[in-house]
């Protein structure tokens, strides 16, 4: 017994633990006890301690998980006893056997399903969950983009909608750079949309004219089809009981688009069950989605991510034969984007059909850079869309004698004045737009392809894009822009912050837009960042800062709770 204290003092696994055996041994041997009959005495009990220590971890009423150290315990190993060490693996799962054969732990882990069953188990899921959200009108409504949005943003409850509010990430300074110097998108599809029409056009003024600014006068505006914004009141109430903004954007000389924020939506509908009966207002909310773009290089970005199909061919559907992209706008509109004091003039509508945007769709993220194309080349453009347009008979507004003026030896560059006078002078044929015909867009969605024949398409091309696809039907897309103004930098700069691009596309080709915008160096934000742009440039922020409505009372009421 001496030997073995003496030893176990000597291979001690600490040093503290050998004094404790050394000091041990002197105090025997200093109290006077004979050494020899006291460890005769214990050596049982002591035998049976070591057994004891030695066996006390297989003894515990506790499970292999419990018995491990703290740096190897994980809280998913009770689930999944591949996680354990392979030395206690066997008896963790004699441990779970046994639990199991008394009913006290039923089985949680099997072996992982194959990925292709995984996707389609989810698919499934998914589906089940839109069709119980459909079923359900007392929850908040989603975007199109909700799936997307959710995985990578702070979703909030907002004016009945699910409303992406901050990305999760930690890219405040990114956002504002690309909202400041490159291009930003936001997903505005809460805002709702509504189609007045009527058989003529006093019947339209009539209706409109009560609930608008008395100083403002429409029918011009709907000659040239050019957008406005205004506020809208309660009936013959001016300059009390304001309702809040309105855009309106005219599609004929007696049909407009509505765009309202859906806080004074209750209050709209209260108001056009008071119109006419010859006046026919609908919802398109459910049909149109509003994409919107900020920043210097939003119409590069957007050419970019949907390009204009110039092809004369007859595509899928008889609506697009009526469509008539012209390539000379194109080009000129290509040359505008890429130059930083150039830009088209602000609120003016712009239509086109674009390709699939899944078609052109890039391998990496490529940001869209700014460079200043040469004057001559801009002039030798807007020169030959001065004379298609001509040859159309299109025209009722001469272009700017000054810009025709300059030949090849001018070498003046061409400024912005010009390229506003000659949109100016084509605002009726650049405005229209196959959105604005319902047919058009139920074709283009009925048309579309899902991403499955898309992405089987793109696996055959040896480059992964496809703009060419002879075996594939092409699908088209109908666009409608609305350009907004900014405000001027204080450093005397041309560009204008908050200035961008209003993208109205069909509902279902949202989500699309949104991924290729993102792909083509667009910075997806959300609504905390809108704001920002709204207070930045100087601009009333519905409802927030409209006091006099009942829109900011709501607000709140919401936000002190």
């Amino acid at each position: 017994v001496l030997g073995v204290l003496f030893r176990s003092g000597l291979n001690g696994r600490s040093l503290l633990r050998r004094v404790v055996y050394i000091l041990l041994l002197l105090l025997l041997y200093l109290s006077g006890i004979p050494l020899w009959e006291f460890c005769c005495a214990r050596a049982q009990e002591m035998t049976d301690l070591a057994e004891e220590l030695n066996t006390a971890a297989l003894k515990r009423k506790g499970r292999v998980t419990q018995s491990l150290p703290r740096h190897m315990r994980r809280r998913a190993s009770s689930h999944n006893l591949r996680r354990l060490p392979v030395r206690v693996r066997l008896r963790a799962q004699a441990q779970t056997h046994a639990k199991q054969l008394e009913g006290k732990v039923t089985p949680r882990w099997c072996k992982k399903e194959s990925r292709r069953k995984r996707r389609y188990l989810r698919t499934l899921r998914l589906q089940r969950m839109l069709s119980q959200f459909s079923e359900k009108t007392d929850k908040s409504k989603w975007l199109p983009t909700h799936l997307w949005h959710a995985k990578r943003f702070h979703v909030v409850d907002k004016y009945g909608w699910k409303v992406p509010y901050t990305p999760t990430q930690k890219c405040t300074r990114h956002s504002y750079h690309s909202i400041a110097k490159n291009c930003a998108v936001i997903d505005t599809s809460y805002q709702s949309i509504y189609q007045l029409s009527s058989d003529n056009q006093p019947l339209l003024l009539q209706t409109l004219s009560p609930i608008l600014l008395p100083s403002l006068s429409l029918s011009p505006h709907l000659h040239s089809l050019t957008p406005v914004t205004t506020t809208m009141f309660y009936p013959n109430a001016y300059p009390y009981g304001a309702i809040g903004p309105v855009s309106i954007l005219p599609i004929s000389v007696s049909s407009v688009w509505l765009l309202l924020h859906p806080a004074m939506v209750s209050e709209f509908v209260a108001l056009s069950n008071k119109f006419p009966d010859q006046m026919e207002c609908s919802d398109i909310t459910a049909e149109v989605g509003v994409l919107q773009l900020v920043g210097p290089s939003s119409l590069s970005t957007l050419l970019k991510a949907l390009p204009p199909d110039l092809d004369t061919e007859q595509g899928i559907g008889a609506w697009y034969k009526s469509c008539n992209n012209s390539p000379e706008l194109f080009a000129l509109l290509e040359k505008m984007s890429q130059s930083s004091q150039l830009r088209l003039p602000d609120n003016s509508l712009l239509g086109y059909t674009a390709s699939d945007p899944r078609l052109s769709l890039p391998t990496i993220k490529i940001p869209v850079r700014l460079e200043d194309p040469e004057p001559d080349e801009l002039m030798a453009l807007l020169t030959k869309l001065q004379d298609q347009l001509q040859t159309a008979g299109t025209q009722e507004v001469p272009f700017n004698t000054e810009a025709d003026a300059t030949t090849e030896s001018d070498t003046t560059p061409i400024n912005n004045t010009d390229i506003i006078v000659s949109f100016e002078s084509h605002r009726q044929t650049l405005a229209s737009s196959q959105l604005c015909v319902t047919h058009c867009r139920h074709q283009s969605v009925a048309d579309r392809h899902t991403d499955h024949v898309i992405n089987t398409h793109r696996s055959k091309c040896f480059t992964g894009h496809a703009p060419e696809a002879p075996c594939l039907q092409k699908n088209r897309v109908p666009l409608w822009l609305l350009t907004t103004s900014g405000s001027h930098s204080p450093l005397g700069s041309t560009s204008q912050y908050g200035a961008g691009v209003l993208l109205m596309l069909p509902r279902e080709w949202v989500l699309t837009s949104l991924v290729a915008l993102s792909y083509w160096g667009a910075k997806a934000v959300g609504k905390k960042e809108l704001d920002r742009v709204w207070f930045e440039r100087q601009s009333m922020c519905y409802p927030i800062d409209c006091i006099d409505t009942n829109g900011y009372v709501i607000e709140a009421y919401n936000k002190r709770r």
